[in-house]
């Protein structure tokens, strides 16, 4: 039987299962994190880009400002999951595991996306 236990984590029978809530707690910074990058990298560099903010969301293109800005909000909030999830391993743990696969999964659909919506 699959439990929600007091402490936040889902339990099977006396089994305790942290590896899921350590990969929602520590994926999600690791997507914010690298969604920051081609925003900030692009503001910053005085360019349009697209952004959540344009007409329509994700496609038109904001000013380097609104870019700049939203690149420092994703680094910010992925930066306080991490920092206020619990107790972050860094070096070769799992926690770090986590937050290297929710980078590497956004690295992934950025170029995607972005590829898709710069071509039309």
């Amino acid at each position: 039987m699959i439990e929600w236990c007091s402490a936040g984590i889902f339990s099977v029978g006396d089994k305790v299962l942290e590896t899921v809530k350590r990969g929602e707690n520590f994926g999600l910074p690791g997507l914010l994190l690298t969604n920051g990058v081609p925003h900030f990298v692009n503001g910053i560099s005085g360019r349009n880009f697209q952004s959540p903010f344009a007409s329509p969301p994700g496609v038109g293109e904001s000013p380097p400002l609104v870019n700049v800005i939203w690149g420092m909000v994703n680094f910010i909030l992925g930066y306080m999951l991490v920092a206020g999830v619990g107790d972050y391993a860094g070096g070769l743990t799992l926690d770090a595991l986590m937050v290297g696969s929710g980078s590497v999964l956004m690295a992934l659909i950025l170029p995607w996306h972005f590829g898709r919506v710069r071509m039309a």
